[in-house]
């Protein structure tokens, strides 16, 4: 088994390049040209799967008409 940070790092430069040849097609698609790397976000975890059994039943209130959307503020003072 390889060693875990190299993985991560193989794939990690395979991602990067992979922006940077969309980045390339669509400057071109659209006459433009790129300059220099202005941000670079790495993320190396923190996603949480939302459990299925929750997922259906949001989308049983959606199609119940029961998800209403934003929250309604009243206009008014606080105190």
């Amino acid at each position: 088994m390889e060693d875990k940070d190299a993985v991560i790092a193989e794939a990690r430069d395979k991602a990067i390049n992979k922006a940077k040849d969309k980045a390339k097609a669509i400057a071109k698609a659209s006459g433009m040209s790129l300059g220099k790397i202005i941000n670079v976000s790495v993320s190396d975890g923190g996603y949480y799967p939302v459990p299925r059994a929750y997922e259906i039943d949001m989308m049983k209130g959606i199609r119940k008409g029961e998800m209403t959307g934003a929250t309604q503020v009243e206009a008014g003072e606080t105190k």
